[in-house]
């Protein structure tokens, strides 16, 4: 009997799903079907044979941000397969089929965090960008003040704040253009809880936020910093000042974000201890809506692509970039001088590895000039994000 994939039907299937979440992930039944409801029905897709469900994963409409630009991107989360059917491809027929009709939605990109490599290669995904982990002790923390205000975030602030973050997350590449389900995880925790909400305001109004939670038993309760963006350098100051005041209290300070992030450029000495912890996967949908959909530096020139996709053959053929003022007009052929595969395409989207790095290995090949023109084009902050999905 043939495998079929596409959106859950209802409560049935939400169910079963849910089972197989839990089992594969290690959480409770209950934690897994609050995680199928938050991300809506439309967005949970299964592979299902015979009308049994043999595994699902979560879509994410967003964006994502490079070059200064959001370019449409869906992020997968939740891939799981019942234990009885793993072995028989309904992961890869089931991320395959998803790729396909996320690009028939005009998502140009897709994005995410990888349990298992091997698979997502397969399916024309590669390394992208990096996640950090900061730790400081609190107590090491500056707590200098200024005239910026410090006050809980009102419901009513929620414009505010996502304005400030998008100001914030443009010029981060590969940060999040957040959607719902990304803002929610930011506001509240497993539980539906709300997370403790801060502004910092000055007299242009909100300057800087952070949205902090707590763990870990009480000599060694951690302060954790879900979410913060700070406008100014004095706002990043005065984040500081509000995390160390928690110290009689707490032991250690501890959040994600990108390689560097601009909140350890406000201390005189150097204080967060870093740990790489997550890396996570590009894939380019649409060639031509992704390369013109991207920001790149101010200057003209034009670059010819080859472009073999071996997962989504419609992609592959020839492709000619050209550049003028930030923007490029993508458009079929062109003399193919670079050659590459799915996966450095998208290894060079993000800016992660240089072209000729990619070029060492097999899956990219050019001429020096073509290279060299790359280079520039892509070139900019390491791509990184500070939120997991």
């Amino acid at each position: 009997m043939s495998l079929e994939t596409g959106v859950a039907r209802g409560e049935a299937e939400l169910l079963a799903l849910g089972r197989i979440q839990a089992w594969a992930f290690g959480f409770a039944e209950s934690r897994a079907r609050a995680w199928l409801d938050k991300s809506g029905l439309e967005n949970v897709r299964v592979a299902r044979r015979g009308g049994e469900i043999l595994g699902g994963l979560l879509e994410i409409p967003m964006g994502q941000w490079f070059g200064g630009r959001s370019v449409p991107m869906l992020g997968i989360a939740g891939v799981a397969v019942a234990p009885a059917a793993r072995g028989e491809g309904v992961a890869l027929t089931l991320m395959v089929d998803a790729l396909r009709a996320a690009r028939s939605r005009g998502f140009v990109l897709s994005t995410l965090y990888p349990a298992a490599v091997a698979l997502y290669r397969a399916a024309g995904y590669e390394y992208a960008g990096h996640r950090y982990r900061y730790k400081a002790d609190l107590k090491t923390l500056p707590a200098a003040r200024d005239d910026l205000r410090v006050a809980p975030l009102e419901p009513s602030a929620a414009g505010a704040v996502e304005a400030l973050y998008r100001s914030v997350a443009a010029e981060r590449a590969g940060y999040l253009d957040r959607g719902t389900y990304v803002w929610r995880r930011v506001c509240e925790n497993h539980d539906g809880e709300p997370n403790h909400a801060y502004g910092i305001w000055g007299a242009s109004g909100l300057e800087g936020y952070a949205y902090l939670s707590q763990r870990g038993p009480d000599e060694q309760r951690e302060l954790v910093v879900n979410d913060f963006a700070a406008a100014t350098a004095a706002a990043a100051t005065r984040l500081l000042a509000l995390f160390a005041d928690h110290r009689s209290t707490m032991k250690t300070l501890a959040f994600a974000g990108g390689a560097p992030t601009p909140l350890i450029l406000a201390p005189t000495e150097p204080l967060f201890r870093i740990d790489h912890t997550d890396t996570w996967m590009t894939r380019v949908l649409d060639p031509l809506g992704a390369l013109a959909a991207r920001g790149y530096p101010e200057l003209e020139t034009a670059v010819d692509l080859e472009l073999t996709d071996r997962v989504l053959p419609e992609n592959s053929g020839r492709y000619r970039l050209e550049v003028s003022g930030g923007r490029a007009e993508v458009t079929r052929g062109g003399t193919g001088a670079v050659a590459l595969d799915e996966r450095a395409l998208a290894a060079l989207y993000t800016g992660l590895f240089a072209p000729a790095a990619l070029a060492r290995g097999a899956n990219l090949a050019g001429d020096a000039v073509s290279l060299g023109r790359l280079a520039t084009l892509f070139a900019g902050p390491s791509p990184s994000l500070c939120d997991y999905f």
